[in-house]
């Protein structure tokens, strides 16, 4: 009996022992890259003096948008486009994997207006330099600035989540996809010209 106690735990403990060589108790597969997301900030933009600029929406508008624009009597052609801001949203990537990553970048991104409405993204860049992110080595992170359209201006207040995906590629190609959706985000207040 003692013989095949013994026994056993010789097993248990080699197969313990090839479980960690694998890496298979960290929860990750040789070869494999995942990505891990967090919400750092983000808004939905400000479109009062560019609404061209702005998501179009079915319909025409935002909720309880105005059916025309006010036009800015006390500002001359000169002033510029103060209330023209995209909208956008920074987010945490961590390259959880053990493989590194050439690029990253953000697909498929929706507003969750009523019903939910896909926008199109204008840029993405590394909210630090500004420059296209990546790459993107093991265990590395870095913050992501996503600009997209966001809803036109109007008088709603209310706060709409943004989901997005994001996407990074290995030399291969697409290596690891998450999304992400951000808690209520707001617009921009409107500048006093």
């Amino acid at each position: 009996m003692r013989t095949l106690l013994t026994t056993l735990a010789a097993l248990a403990l080699a197969a313990c022992a090839q479980d960690t060589d694998d890496g298979a108790d960290a929860g990750l597969e040789p070869g494999r890259t995942t990505l891990a997301l967090t919400f750092v900030s983000g808004h939905l933009g400000n479109y009062w003096d560019c609404p061209e600029e702005a998501l179009s929406l079915p319909g025409g508008g935002a909720p309880g948008a105005p059916a025309e624009r006010a036009e800015a009597g006390d500002c001359a052609e000169d002033c510029g486009l103060l209330n023209c801001d995209a909208a956008m949203v920074v987010i945490q990537v961590e390259n959880t994997g053990d493989v590194g990553l050439a690029t990253l970048r953000a697909e498929d991104l929706v507003i969750h207006l009523a019903p939910p409405q896909a926008s199109e993204i204008l840029a993405v860049t590394d909210a630090a330099t500004g420059a296209p992110p990546g790459p993107l080595a093991p265990g590395a992170s870095v913050q992501i600035r996503v600009d997209f359209r966001g809803p036109p201006a109007g008088d709603w207040r209310e706060q709409l989540p943004v989901e997005v995906d994001v996407v990074g590629d290995d030399a291969a190609g697409p290596a690891a996809r998450e999304s992400l959706e951000t808690p209520g985000l707001s617009r921009l207040s409107a500048v006093a010209t």
